[in-house]
């Protein structure tokens, strides 16, 4: 095998299993021996944006686009570095580039429907009704056609076409999910992290107050917050990163067992929480340099934080929150990529945040105001006073209105990247009622999950 084939090995094996710094290591190695491989080139782009690091994925994408312009796929991998990027207009030439090429490449059409708000006369409409008949017999492509003429109708007030095709959509994506297992983790981690351990030695922890981590259900506004914090010359996003979840359960897979009793020293030495301090810093800082403030959104999190507070007993910890049946049937119609098995029926998704719910009441009864409550509707009704309470909870001035409202200059590689560089709207608030009649799932797994809700 050459050089170049065993390092093109190396970093897809890596990336199918989400080692993302060895498979960018490996990937970049083969692109010494062959510069103008598409395939390498087009993993490299592939490895940046997973990242967060869309510039880079975008000037890879960009190099391999030039040696096949008329790869509809390596079109669509940089339409979404742009997307993420927040230049919408290029993005969509490249989709509508992708869509005169292949008229059936159902993922530029989803991913045009993302960044466009549809008003009932679009053209567009009727070319996403033949796409959707076109690929019946594609179950991948259909879903895809699906979640994007959901969200087409949504906009357009059609709901009940809206929620027909979110529904057909989740139900072609829908996998099994094990919401007995997520509840006995997280009463693991109750088990575990008690508030006298905690307190007894979050002294041990790293004294650092840069790490800014935001936790919360999906579609809660996380997106929103992080966009506006970034937006300080002093803070910069880390996206959605794993090295919390990676030393979390490198140090803690023992409690992954709720029938096991483990003593934090036989898993951990109180010297070494400041040195996982260290860790995480020298990588985040990697990303970020020079940021007095760095935001961690990686929202599963918010089962770590009992964690997050041995080895950052400064940080700043935002919970994200919303109305929980619109955060939830939210989530419904959304086409996540991985990661969310629960998102693809009413039940799991009700389980899901019935279980959120309850972990998060356990630690603001340790915590109490330490972890910020930053609600999504607060945003939507006073987003000055909103934005001014992110800024003092993270203990940084406020810019000035030419600062917040200027173009962000980051990436935001999530599925809210539109949404959260688009004006706020109302419309966003209590946008489940126009669903009501179809939500009797989700409200059933609520209740039987504990979980009283009150329409306020």
């Amino acid at each position: 095998m050459s050089d170049f084939h065993n390092n093109f090995y190396q970093a897809r094996v890596h990336r199918a299993k989400y080692e993302f710094d060895l498979a960018e290591e490996f990937c970049a190695k083969a692109l010494e021996f062959d510069p103008q491989h598409v395939g390498a080139l087009s993993l490299f782009g592939d490895i940046k944006a997973i990242q967060g690091h869309h510039p880079k994925a975008r000037e890879a994408f960009i190099a391999a686009a030039k040696i096949e312009p008329e790869n509809t796929v390596l079109l669509l991998n940089l339409a979404t570095a742009l997307k993420g990027m927040g230049d919408f207009d290029a993005a969509r030439d490249l989709l509508e580039k992708a869509i005169a090429i292949d008229r059936s490449f159902a993922p530029a059409y989803y991913t045009l429907a993302g960044i466009v708000r549809f008003k009932a006369a679009d053209p567009l409409i009727a070319d996403f009704e033949r796409l959707k008949k076109k690929v019946y017999g594609n179950s991948v492509y259909r879903c895809v056609a699906c979640f994007a003429l959901g969200k087409i109708y949504n906009d357009i007030g059609e709901w009940d076409l809206a929620f027909e095709n979110y529904a057909e959509g989740n139900q072609r994506r829908r996998t099994r999910y094990d919401g007995a297992h997520t509840r006995n983790s997280l009463e693991a981690v109750k088990r575990f992290f008690t508030a006298d351990l905690i307190r007894a030695r979050e002294q041990f922890g790293n004294p650092s107050s840069k790490p800014v981590f935001i936790v919360g259900m999906p579609r809660s506004g996380s997106s929103l917050i992080e966009d506006i914090l970034s937006r300080s010359n002093d803070v910069d996003g880390l996206g959605e990163p794993q090295y919390i979840e990676d030393l979390f359960y490198s140090a803690y897979k023992e409690i992954s067992a709720p029938d096991k009793s483990v003593n934090l020293e036989q898993v951990l030495g109180d010297a070494e929480f400041s040195s996982l301090g260290d860790r995480y810093l020298k990588i985040a800082q990697e990303v970020a340099p020079g940021a007095k403030r760095l935001i961690d959104k990686n929202l599963f999190n918010h089962a770590s934080i009992g964690f997050i507070r041995l080895v950052f007993p400064n940080a700043s910890i935002i919970h994200a929150t919303r109305d929980p049946i619109d955060s939830c049937v939210s989530c419904f119609f959304q086409n996540f990529t991985g990661g969310h098995d629960y998102s693809f029926d009413l039940g799991d998704i009700g389980r899901q945040y019935a279980a959120y719910d309850d972990i998060m009441k356990y630690w603001d009864n340790i915590f109490g105001p330490e972890i910020f409550s930053a609600p999504y509707e607060h945003m939507i009704a006073d987003k000055d006073a909103a934005i001014a309470d992110l800024f003092a909870h993270i203990k940084m001035p406020t810019p000035g209105e030419e600062t917040l409202t200027k173009p962000a200059n980051r990436a935001i590689p999530t599925a809210s990247a539109w949404q959260a560089r688009q004006p706020i709207y109302t419309t966003s608030v209590k946008r489940w009622k126009n669903y009501e009649k179809h939500l009797s799932p989700l409200f059933d797994a609520l209740e039987q999950s504990g979980f009283h809700y009150t329409d306020t």
